[in-house]
């Protein structure tokens, strides 16, 4: 069986014995991709055990949820479960970042004996793809996944970026009841650099408006949210863009090199882009602003 789903720039094809039990999926069956494309990374999923450690190095961890290991000139991801923080899903990644062997280990602490029959998209969309993209986007200078909210205005890309509470979902559910407006996310945006331009594009991973889109659009205008009694855009140097932009994406502490070249996109976004602090009111005229001006 074979399955592929298309993120921005990114496609994933997964390669299993069976399809996963819940395709379609809810939110990453919207970006199924039936083009036959060539893939960016294939996964293999596998039901079997993985080899032994031989002498793997220890890299980074978010701990209690993932594990990095440089293993035979692979990385290993391993991600934990919840109960006991043992490892539920097993990954070796290629040096080319291009083909991943998937793991999925039977949590026999449940039932001695017991062996996971099948597999679940969702358990693999997060966090694996999520943090194959991160380091990918990254290695490749290509761009990065931030959290954040963005729209297709007429065919003009926006991105919306703020501390929790700064009104990501808030300008997103104004946007949807424009004519020419599609919300791509409210939650978690893919930006990425091709040739001279910048796009943005929705991922699988939903905010409080439970609202995906595969969609993408040109990156036209980048802003930092800020709440206020008035609409302007108020174009800032690149540090304090640049400072809200690594509190709110996803950053590879794992790899110096990844975050080096992470540093050089987001350095080049901001050239390249007009970015800057959005002061909006909560209400429809900051539609009305924003489509005026775009």
């Amino acid at each position: 069986m074979k399955l592929t789903i298309k993120i921005g720039p990114a496609v994933i094809r997964f390669i299993a014995d069976t399809p996963p039990h819940d395709w379609p999926h809810e939110f990453c069956g919207v970006f199924e991709d039936r083009n036959s494309l060539p893939p960016t990374v294939t996964i293999q999923v596998r039901t079997d055990a993985p080899k032994p450690h031989g002498k793997p190095r220890f890299l980074y961890e978010l701990p209690n949820q993932w594990r990095v290991y440089q293993e035979r000139g692979r990385v290993r991801l391993e991600i934990l479960e919840q109960m006991h923080f043992l490892p539920r899903q097993v990954c070796f990644i290629t040096p080319k970042w291009d083909q991943i062997d998937l793991h999925l280990i039977p949590l026999t602490y449940r039932s001695p004996g017991l062996r996971q029959k099948g597999w679940y998209l969702g358990d693999v969309a997060e966090p694996l793809i999520q943090w194959w993209l991160t380091g990918w986007l990254a290695l490749r200078r290509k761009g990065m996944i931030l959290h954040g909210a963005a729209v297709s205005l007429s065919g003009k890309g926006l991105a919306f970026i703020g501390h929790s509470g700064a009104g990501k979902t808030t300008i997103s559910r104004l946007f949807r009841t424009h004519s020419s407006a599609q919300v791509l996310n409210d939650e978690r945006i893919l930006l990425w650099r091709e040739g001279k331009h910048w796009h943005v594009a929705g991922t699988p991973w939903h905010g409080e408006l439970r609202q995906v889109s595969k969609g993408a659009a040109l990156l036209k205008r980048f802003s930092v949210l800020v709440q206020a009694t008035d609409n302007q855009f108020l174009p800032r140097p690149p540090q304090p863009v640049l400072k809200s932009i690594f509190t709110e994406a996803y950053l590879p502490l794992w790899n110096q090199e990844a975050m080096a070249r992470l540093v050089e996109a987001a350095t080049r976004l901001v050239k390249d882009v007009p970015s800057g602090e959005l002061r909006f009111t909560q209400d429809n005229r900051i539609v009305r602003y924003l489509y005026e001006r775009v």
